[in-house]
């Protein structure tokens, strides 16, 4: 009997440290997959962030300013199927979210809830961490601190642009004021002024566009002094390489786009 007792006493404590390990090993993987959704996350609740949201019928795009404490909402109103939203806007769009039409209508705290039940892979350039720290921020924005506004297709440009810089300029950016050089390298017309336009619409402080005598394969982006946060957003909107030697004299920040600017630019 004794015999007996002592292995049904071991099993137990096998079946213990076992079921322990596995926990262990369940936890840490919990643990490890959180702490990866974490580092994934692009909202710092620190530096404005935009989102564009569609429900493949209209768009609206999503501005929040957690150094403000504010939110832009636009809406766009187009009857064009083909128009190219980032050429048309000149914005940077962090994320996108795309929804049905009743979601689309919703308040925003509504909107980012329902993302977050919602999940799936309708939801591009955010994490679950992301939507809910938007969702946190959007409740502790007062309604008289939401700035609407719509836009039309027809809009003349140079309106089109004062309406989308008093939403969507960026503070921060506009409190340094870098001044901007950029430099088209790439042969393509018109493609240094469309850069202007963005940068110039964040609250960037462009000082000239130039055209390169000769062409450039990579697109960078060269800057003297401190790294400021200016350089930091250029090189995640524009996706490009930052270099610590600007080896123009104009601008403290020089953008240099080459023949490969279509790797990308989606503007």
């Amino acid at each position: 009997m004794k015999r007996g007792k002592d292995k049904s006493g071991k099993n137990t404590k096998f079946a213990i440290i076992f079921f322990v390990l596995i926990a262990i090993i369940v936890v840490s993987s919990l643990i490890y997959k959180t702490i990866s959704l974490i580092n994934r996350s692009r909202f710092d609740s620190h530096n404005r962030f935009n989102i564009l949201v569609s429900d493949n019928k209209d768009i609206k795009v999503l501005s929040f300013a957690p150094n403000e404490n504010l939110i832009s909402a636009l809406k766009i109103k187009s009857s064009k199927n083909n128009l190219d939203i980032y050429k048309f806007l000149e914005i940077p769009i962090d994320a996108k979210i795309l929804t049905d039409s009743e979601n689309f209508n919703k308040d925003i705290p509504a909107l980012l809830s329902s993302s977050i039940l919602n999940y799936k892979d309708s939801h591009l350039g955010l994490t679950v961490v992301d939507i809910i720290r938007l969702l946190l921020f959007s409740k502790t924005v007062k309604n008289n601190d939401i700035q609407g506004a719509e836009l039309t297709a027809d809009l003349d440009e140079s309106e089109r642009d004062k309406i989308l810089a008093s939403l969507f300029e960026d503070d921060i950016i506009s409190n340094e004021k870098v001044s901007i050089e950029i430099v088209n390298a790439a042969e393509e017309y018109g493609l240094g002024n469309r850069i202007a336009r963005l940068i110039t619409n964040m609250g960037g402080n462009v000082l000239i566009v130039s055209t390169a005598p000769n062409l450039e394969k990579k697109s960078k982006i060269y800057y003297s002094g401190k790294k400021k946060y200016t350089v930091e957003r250029l090189k995640n909107v524009l996706g490009l390489k930052v270099i610590d030697k600007n080896p123009q004299n104009i601008g403290e920040i020089t953008i240099k786009i080459g023949q490969d600017y279509k790797n990308y630019f989606k503007y």
